[in-house]
C-alpha cells in the first residue's frame, strides 16, 4: 500500500499558518468609546450619545455606526469611523495626532503612519462631494475637521448636558459589536444575497473565497518579488482564522502566482464564491497596492481601493484590507472572531518580510528551499521573539525534512518540538499550534489519546478549519475507526473540494472499508490531468488496487503500466500492482529497483510479498520499517492488503510496538 489518509506527502504539506485556515485567541479589544465620548464637544454629549452629525449632503449617526450620503450608506472601517466621530464631533478645532493615537489606540503602541491610512480612506469615502475636502492636514501637529457640522438628537429624553455627568450607555461600550454589525455591513451584505443569490443561512459550509497572489508590477530584479505571494499568504493567514470564512490555502492559490491571471477562470477551477485580487507596485520608498473583490457569481467589482504607502506600514493595508472584506461578507461576526482582524503578530515590518519570503520559499516544494526557509524563519524570530507564526512555519518545515533527511532527525525534532513549546506560551489558543503538536504525537511519539485531543481541540476553536478535520480523520483511519474518518474526511473534502488530498483522502477511507465502486468514482473524479507526477502515482495506486478487488484485473494492469511510462514512476507502488494482478515476473523486476533505489514505503512492499506469497519477507519490510520510524508503517493495521499477515504474532507484536490496537480490524 501507498500514501493513505493523513500521510505526509511532498506534495502538499503539513498544514501550515495559511492554511490553513485557525484562529488564534481574541485580542484585546480597544475600548475607546469612552475617551471618545470625552473628547467631544459639550453640545455632543446627548443622552444615550445618540447623536447624529449632518454636513454636506453626509448623515453620521454614532449610535447606529452609520455613515450615509443622500441615504446610501457609506461603508468605513471601524477605526475610520471611530476617527470621524471624534474629527466631527469637534468640528473647527485641531485633534493632535498623539491624542487620536491615544484615543484610538489606548492599549497600543502603534505609528503614526496608521493614522494616514484611516485618514486617507476617510478623504475618499468624503469624496463624492466634488473636490470638497472635509479634513485638513496641520503639518506636523494634527487634522481639523474644516465643514460645517449641525448636531441633532434622536431620542426624546435628554439626560445629561456635561460630559462629566454622562454615564457611558451598555451599547455605547459594546462599540466593536456594534460596529460590525453596522457601519453599512448590514445593508451591503443584503444586497449581496438578494444581488447575487448568495445563501449562507441555509448552508453547512461557509461562502468559499479565494485570495489570489498580488501581481508586481515592479521589475523582475525587485526585492519586493516576494510580496506578491507574501501579501495573499498574510490575508489567506488572517482570514482563515475566522469561523465565518472558508478560504483556501496558499498552495492551491500559488499556482496563479503569474502574470495575466484570468480571475474568473481561476475561481471557477478553486470553486469559489468570491476572489480578491490585486497588485503591489514599488515607488521608491512607498509601495502601491491596489485590491478588488470580485463575485465569481457575475464577474462584477463589488468593491476596490487603493493604498500608497511605506513598506513600514503594511500591516496598517492588511488591517483595511481584512476588515473590509469581513464587513462585506460575513457582517455579523462573533466577538472572537472581531478581534482576530486587528491583532497584529508582530509590529516589526523586516520580521514579517522575512517570514513572508519564507512562506514563499515552502511553497516552492524543494529541498533547497526548506534549507532558505528555515533560515528565513530563524532570522525571523530573532528580530521578534514574540512573533508566533515564523515558530510554526519553522516546525512545519522541520518536521517534513525529519522524513526526509534521517541523518539530521533528532536536530529537526528536538528544534520542532522547541518552537511548538515556544507558541504554547506566545498563542495557548491558536489551532495551528495543535495542529502541529498532534502531528507529533501521531508521526512521532504514537500517542494516539494526545494526538486525538490536540485534532479535537484545533477543531473547537475553528470548525471549519479543513485540514484539521482531514489530520483528525487520517488519524482515526490508522486507529480502525474507519467510520469516524470517513464523517471527518468529508467534511475536509466539503469544506475544501479542490483540495487534491481531501478527495483522495476520503477516496482511501473508501477503499479500507471496502466500498471499491465508490472510491473509484471518488479517485477518478479528483485525479487531474496536469497534476504532479507524485500526485499521479499515488492516484493511480489507488484506481489500479479499486480494480483488483472488483476483478477488472486487466483494466488494473492498465493503469499499471500507464503508471510505469511515467519519468517518475514509482517503484513500490508497481511492484504491489503487478503482484496482486498476477504479474510476478514484472513485479520482481520492480522489487529489483527498489532495493537499488535503497527506499519505498515498505507497506506497498510489504503487500507486493505478501501477495507473491513472501509472509517472512513482508514481515521484516514492516519490521525494519518501523525501525527506521516510516511514516506509512502506520497503515498496516486496517491495510486490507496485508490481511494474511493480521493473525501473525510478529504482526501483532509490530502493533504493540506502535501502540496501536493489537487486534486487526474485523473484515467486512
Amino acid at each position: 500500500m501507498g500514501l493513505a489518509p493523513g500521510a505526509p506527502l511532498p506534495l502538499e504539506r503539513r498544514p501550515s499558518v495559511s492554511c490553513l485556515d485557525s484562529a488564534p485567541p481574541p485580542a484585546k479589544r480597544h475600548k475607546a468609546f469612552p475617551e471618545l465620548l470625552q473628547s467631544f464637544s459639550k453640545d455632543a454629549m446627548l443622552s444615550k450619545n445618540r447623536a447624529i452629525f449632518t454636513f454636506g449632503d453626509f448623515r453620521l449617526e454614532v449610535a447606529e455606526a452609520r455613515l450615509t450620503y443622500r441615504g446610501e450608506v457609506i461603508t468605513l472601517a471601524p477605526k475610520a469611523f471611530s476617527m470621524l466621530v471624534l474629527l466631527a464631533g469637534r468640528a473647527g478645532e485641531l485633534v493632535d495626532k498623539e491624542e487620536i493615537l491615544r484615543v484610538l489606540w489606548p492599549d497600543s503602541v502603534v505609528e503614526e503612519a496608521n493614522l494616514t491610512v484611516h485618514i486617507s480612506a476617510l478623504r475618499k469615502a468624503l469624496a463624492i462631494e466634488g473636490k470638497t475636502q472635509f479634513i485638513e492636514t496641520v503639518p506636523k501637529r494634527g487634522y481639523r475637521f474644516t465643514a460645517q457640522v449641525t448636531v441633532t438628537e434622536a431620542v426624546r429624553d435628554v439626560e445629561a448636558r456635561h460630559p462629566d455627568a454622562l454615564a457611558v450607555p451598555k451599547q455605547l461600550r459594546q462599540w466593536r459589536r456594534w460596529m460590525w454589525l453596522a457601519a453599512g455591513g448590514v445593508l451591503v451584505f443584503a444586497g449581496l444575497l438578494s444581488r447575487y443569490g448568495l445563501n449562507i443561512a441555509g448552508t453547512t459550509t461557509p461562502p468559499a473565497i479565494a485570495v489570489l497572489p498580488f501581481q508586481i508590477l515592479s521589475g523582475p530584479g525587485d526585492d519586493y518579488q516576494y510580496l506578491g505571494l507574501g501579501m495573499a499568504d498574510a490575508l489567506i493567514t488572517r482570514l482563515g482564522m475566522l469561523r465565518d470564512f472558508n478560504v483556501r490555502t496558499t498552495g492551491q492559490v500559488r499556482q496563479f502566482d503569474k502574470p495575466g491571471v484570468d480571475v474568473m477562470a481561476a475561481a471557477k477551477e478553486l470553486k469559489v464564491d468570491w476572489a480578491l485580487t490585486g497588485s503591489v507596485q514599488h515607488l521608491g520608498k512607498k509601495l502601491r497596492v491596489t485590491v478588488q473583490l470580485i463575485s465569481a457569481a457575475t464577474g462584477k467589482t463589488i468593491w476596490a481601493e487603493n493604498y500608497d504607502e511605506s513598506f513600514t506600514n503594511i500591516f496598517a493595508v492588511q488591517d483595511e484590507i481584512s476588515e473590509r472584506l469581513a464587513r462585506t461578507l460575513a457582517p455579523r461576526l462573533s466577538g472572537g472572531d472581531q478581534q482576530i482582524l486587528t491583532h497584529r503578530y508582530t509590529e516589526n515590518p523586516e520580521a514579517f518580510r522575512l517570514y513572508a519570503e519564507a512562506r514563499v520559499e515552502t511553497h516552492r516544494y524543494l529541498r533547497e528551499s526548506d534549507a532558505r526557509a528555515r533560515e528565513l524563519f530563524e532570522r525571523a524570530v530573532k528580530l521578534d521573539p514574540s512573533y508566533p507564526q515564523p515558530y510554526i512555519g519553522l516546525a512545519d518545515v522541520l518536521l517534513t525534512n525529519w522524513f526526509q533527511d534521517p541523518e539530521h532527525r533528532p536536530l529537526y525534532e528536538a528544534r520542532a518540538r522547541e518552537c511548538i513549546q515556544i507558541v504554547r506560551k506566545l498563542d495557548p489558543e491558536w489551532p495551528e499550534l495543535y495542529m502541529a503538536s498532534g502531528w507529533i504525537a501521531e508521526y512521532l511519539d504514537h500517542d494516539w489519546a494526545g494526538a486525538e485531543a490536540d485534532y479535537r481541540h484545533a477543531l473547537a476553536i475553528n470548525p471549519n478549519l479543513a485540514q484539521a478535520h482531514a489530520s483528525y480523520g487520517g488519524m482515526l483511519t490508522f486507529l480502525g475507526r474507519l467510520a469516524e474518518s470517513e464523517r471527518e474526511l468529508r467534511r475536509a473534502f466539503q469544506l475544501n473540494p479542490v483540495g487534491e488530498m481531501y478527495g483522495y483522502n476520503l477516496a482511501w477511507a473508501l477503499y479500507e472499508q471496502r466500498r471499491f465502486r465508490e472510491a473509484l468514482d471518488l479517485i477518478r473524479s479528483v485525479g487531474k490531468e496536469d497534476a504532479s507526477q507524485v500526485y499521479a502515482n499515488a492516484v493511480s495506486h489507488l484506481i489500479g488496487l479499486c480494480l483488483v478487488h472488483l476483478g477488472r484485473t486487466d483494466e488494473a494492469v492498465q493503469e499499471a503500466d500507464r503508471a510505469a511510462q511515467r519519468t517518475e514512476a514509482a517503484p513500490s507502488i508497481l511492484t504491489e500492482l503487478y503482484a496482486l494482478t498476477g504479474r510476478r515476473q514484472e513485479a520482481l523486476a520492480w522489487i529489483e529497483r527498489v532495493k537499488a533505489k535503497g527506499r519505498g514505503p515498505a507497506s506497498a512492499l510489504a503487500a507486493a510479498e505478501t501477495a507473491l506469497g513472501n509472509k517472512e519477507e513482508a514481515l521484516r519490510l514492516l519490521e525494519a520499517a518501523a525501525d527506521r520510524r516510516e511514516a506509512y508503517i502506520l497503515m498496516s493495521r486496517y491495510d486490507i492488503d496485508l490481511q494474511p499477515l493480521w493473525g501473525e504474532p510478529r504482526f501483532k507484536a509490530l502493533l504493540a510496538r506502535l501502540r496501536m490496537p493489537v487486534e486487526p480490524p474485523v473484515p467486512r
